[in-house]
């Protein structure tokens, strides 16, 4: 049931926004909560965390009023406002960009839609009236602000034409649009489900200061751990039915559960203890034990009993044997990829060696995919060339999902590409035990992969990538669809993994933990290195974005995220191997700029050249002949700073 309340109607301290008192829900076979209490207060940031399927995304749904409780009450405040943001935007086939903003319930919302079409309607001025009332109820509900308020988000989202249709947005797009719909109208509670799926690192980072800067309680379910770390107070764990709720952001949520479970190990340990002395008295012949003894036997029993289950494998014991890398494992050089009139790279060249852990960022629609799939040989590239060692096995997980038929089982899936795997001290797993360690039971291994939610999939996916026993993987958005718990796990493992990883990832918190060094796309064809963690790379952009221009003159694009150190290694320490392979080719990259730079002062010098007979491609080319100047002297900087410190 739902019960309204009037503003602060018997609560005290910070206003109660929602309340929501013993509820359950049951959805499919089985309950997915029950018994369930919590509040929502004004201002409160929850980040909303737990496995797939707990009902997360139910909850969310339960409290913006898309769904009834099957046992509880949920009690709102009176004229309570609340905006949603959904895991996957729906629209209607033909949508436009500007018919999916409108497309609302919110009174203000529909009021603009309806004042915008009466204006072009009115065009020959026969129904001023109507436009005049219209006009009027804008000024009182503030119908123009909320108006400018979209035209202005969407800008910044880089979102300028309103009639694009929306089936032909990219799910980057289309998340944008979503989120200037769900961030434009006034509201005292946002509940944003998944918000960061499908955004680059910069667009996170947009929503994340959009979010601070207002004073907007809001519910966010996400498996973007910097997110929850950045922005939340309060966390909600949902796990097996049960609710629990933690004061603080999500590194606090963390010690206290490893509070928690060492309080559990603790007592474990002292049952244990006494569980030792029982069973030594109860191997005693009962002429040894004397007297009655059924009540002791039967508290042995109940502790026997109460021992916890075996605990999941450590990702130490899960570390897979791996196949030997040679000297040569890939060598790129020159690289050139465009597509149509976008440049992805242009002239890169690299050499990867053994134990490398690669980060690929970028905007969305810059190429980092096409990175791997060049990488991958799944693609061609226009220019230079790639070449593998012959000891390579490389392992894509891509973005495309499986690819088999869908009537075969999980188990008959895995077993395609292998149906044992070697493990690191020379064991072996089956392919039934390798499910089983990535949260896929016996009981489902016969289940079709047609059946599998599209986290289920992926997740399959990687178990079969592992199986093959790549040394060389390529992951592109591997966190994407994955719980919290599903990511830690495949962080651990790759965290074992002893050959070379390259990762697109807008996740930062996986980027911080398994890269040491980022390749940076601009989507213009320009792929600069970073030797150190994202959160290094991260600090220096912050540091370099707040530094005053010199002279007047704009702050470079380039500089910060030109090839530097990370802080992690000052200058009086030795080289680190990524810095002596960053030494080995920066040399080769000043000279291809330097060629880049002579080849524009010929065409500048030429009369009769293009560039003379075409303005907009001259100033095009005086503003990459600049951005040349700015990375010559940063890699130039950055060669004589490590050269001072190499052998």
């Amino acid at each position: 049931m739902i019960y309204p309340w009037t503003s602060g109607e018997g609560y005290s301290g910070a206003m109660t926004l929602i309340s929501l008192d013993s509820i359950s829900k049951t959805l499919g076979k089985g309950p997915l909560f029950s018994d369930v209490s919590f509040g929502i207060e004004e201002g409160e940031r929850i980040g909303f965390v737990g496995p797939n399927g707990n009902g997360k995304s139910t909850l969310l749904k339960i409290i913006a009023g898309r769904l009834e409780v099957d046992e509880g009450t949920v009690a709102r405040k009176r004229l309570l406002r609340v905006n949603m943001l959904d895991q996957v935007p729906l629209w209607e086939p033909g949508d436009t960009i500007r018919d999916f903003l409108f497309r609302s319930d919110d009174p203000v919302v529909r009021l603009v839609d309806r004042y915008e079409r009466t204006i072009q309607k009115n065009l020959d001025g026969t129904n001023g009236n109507t436009v005049a009332d219209l006009t009027h109820q804008m000024e009182i509900l503030g119908g123009f602000t909320l108006e400018h308020r979209f035209v202005s988000l969407l800008s910044e989202l880089d979102i300028h034409d309103l009639s694009l249709p929306m089936d032909t947005l990219s799910g980057g797009m289309a998340r944008k649009a979503a989120l200037a719909r769900c961030l434009g109208p006034d509201s005292d509670l946002l509940l944003l489900d998944e918000p960061t799926n499908h955004l680059d690192v910069d667009t996170i980072e947009w929503l994340e200061k959009k979010l601070l800067s207002r004073n907007t309680a809001f519910v966010v379910v996400t498996h973007d751990r910097w997110f929850l770390d950045d922005l939340c107070t309060t966390i909600l764990d949902i796990d097996g039915g049960r609710l629990s709720k933690y004061e603080g952001n999500y590194s606090e949520y963390l010690r206290k559960l490893e509070e928690r479970q060492a309080l559990v190990d603790e007592r474990e340990r002292r049952r244990e203890s006494i569980l030792r002395v029982e069973l030594e008295w109860l191997k005693r012949g009962p002429k040894a034990r004397g007297g009655k003894d059924k009540k002791r036997k039967d508290r042995i029993r109940e502790m026997v009993d109460g021992r916890p289950g075996a605990e999941a494998l450590s990702m130490e014991t899960l570390s897979t044997s791996h196949r030997r890398l040679g000297g040569k494992i890939i060598e790129i050089q020159g690289l050139t990829k465009a597509w149509g009139p976008q440049k992805i790279v242009d002239n890169f060249t690299y050499q990867l060696s053994a134990g490398e852990r690669i980060g690929i960022m970028g905007p969305n629609g810059s190429g980092k995919s096409t990175i791997l799939n060049l990488i991958a040989q799944k693609a061609t590239p226009d220019g230079g060339t790639i070449e593998r060692g012959t000891t390579v096995v490389i392992g894509y997980y891509d973005q495309m999902g499986l690819d088999v038929e869908a009537e075969l089982s999980i188990l008959e899936y895995v077993q395609r590409t292998a149906e044992r795997i070697r493990m690191a001290d020379g064991s072996e797993l089956t392919a039934e035990q390798f499910l089983e360690r990535f949260a896929f039971p016996r009981s489902t291994h016969g289940q079709p992969v047609g059946k599998l939610s599209g986290g289920e999939r992926r997740r399959l996916l990687l178990v079969r990538l592992l199986i093959g026993n790549p040394n060389v993987l390529l992951l592109d958005e591997p966190t994407n669809d994955f719980d919290i718990p599903t990511i830690s796990l495949l962080e651990d493992f790759l965290a074992t993994f002893p050959g070379c990883i390259i990762a697109v990832s807008h996740d930062r918190a996986f980027l911080q933990g398994m890269a040491d060094s980022l390749w940076i796309l601009d989507g213009k064809g320009r792929l600069e290195r970073f030797v150190g963690s994202y959160g290094e790379w991260r600090d220096l952009r912050s540091e370099m974005t707040a530094e005053e221009p010199r002279s007047g003159e704009p702050k470079s694009k380039s500089a910060p995220i030109a090839v530097t150190q990370g802080k992690g290694n000052p200058g009086g320490k030795k080289l680190s191997f990524a810095e002596k392979k960053e030494l080995d080719y920066l040399l080769n990259e000043i000279d291809a700029l330097e060629s880049q730079k002579s080849n524009l002062e010929a065409q500048f010098a030429d009369p009769s050249g293009a560039l003379a007979k075409d303005g907009e491609a001259f100033a095009a080319a005086q503003r990459r002949y600049k951005e040349i100047n700015e990375e010559i002297i940063l890699k130039t900087a950055r060669w004589e700073t490590l050269a001072s410190r190499s052998d």
